[in-house]
């Protein structure tokens, strides 16, 4: 922002859906120049609203049933290529860490899960499925991931929705006992700096989080302006790291 000539106002809601309206009624008083929003619950009308009044940018998550400019990766084609990798490693017996939260990210990620499953013809067992706090929470993560493994038979892999729950999980299964990845895979996303901070060093999907900030400020920009043909949704591209957390499934009982 500083480069393009503007200052940044940046506000932390916590998820919380009456500060993110106070937030946007400050800006829309103080005559903000734009705004982007991340991880928003307004929903269309109130998306819309604020869009009439200043330019809006969606950055990462975006609603998709709102005509407004986004920058975001293709979460479902990042999780299928996850889950074909854990099916290539022999994995059947797949469970995922998913969210309480409804943004578009979470939802896409647990459509490309059980879409992955589907196609291979495997059943998508709705045990093997465990919702997380709304905030992707280490603790929940560590909860959801205790639920998992007790079922029987046990999940050989566990595909996370955030790094964060990945390093609860990771330390719930060597609580009970489990070897992670020689007794069960564990996946992350978004490749945040704690997963390589320990070990097993955590395979994960990176996300571009300084391109993500970057290019929506630009295409913000863009709007301010009044560029011409300024694009309505940009997609940047993700990468399946592979480290140590993940292995060949192992014999199944």
């Amino acid at each position: 922002a500083a480069e393009l000539g503007y200052s940044a106002l940046i506000f932390t809601t916590s998820d919380d859906l009456t500060r993110e309206r106070e937030a946007l009624e400050m800006l829309k008083k103080r005559r903000a120049d734009g705004a982007i929003l991340m991880a928003s619950n307004l929903g269309c009308e109130w998306l819309l609203e604020y869009s009439d009044h200043f330019p809006v940018v969606q950055c990462s998550e975006f609603d998709p049933g709102v005509d407004i400019p986004h920058v975001s990766i293709d979460n479902y084609q990042a999780t299928l290529e996850t889950m074909e990798y854990l099916l290539s490693l022999g994995h059947t017996r797949i469970a995922t860490i998913s969210s309480e939260n409804q943004y578009n990210s979470t939802n896409l990620r647990l459509k490309g899960y059980r879409n992955a499953l589907v196609r291979q013809g495997i059943e998508v067992r709705e045990d093997y499925i465990a919702y997380a706090s709304r905030d992707y929470s280490f603790n929940s993560g560590k909860a959801r991931a205790r639920e998992l493994l007790g079922n029987h038979p046990h999940p050989t892999a566990i595909f996370c929705i955030s790094d964060t729950l990945a390093l609860g999980a990771i330390t719930a299964a060597r609580e009970m006992g489990y070897r992670v990845p020689e007794d069960v895979t564990v996946i992350g996303f978004d490749d945040v700096e704690d997963t390589t901070m320990f070990h097993p060093y955590i395979t994960t999907v990176y996300q571009p989080c300084y391109e993500l900030g970057k290019q929506s400020t630009q295409l913000l920009y863009a709007l301010m302006t009044q560029r011409k043909d300024v694009p309505r949704q940009v997609v940047l591209p993700h990468q399946l790291i592979v480290r140590e957390s993940s292995s060949a499934s192992p014999k199944l009982d």
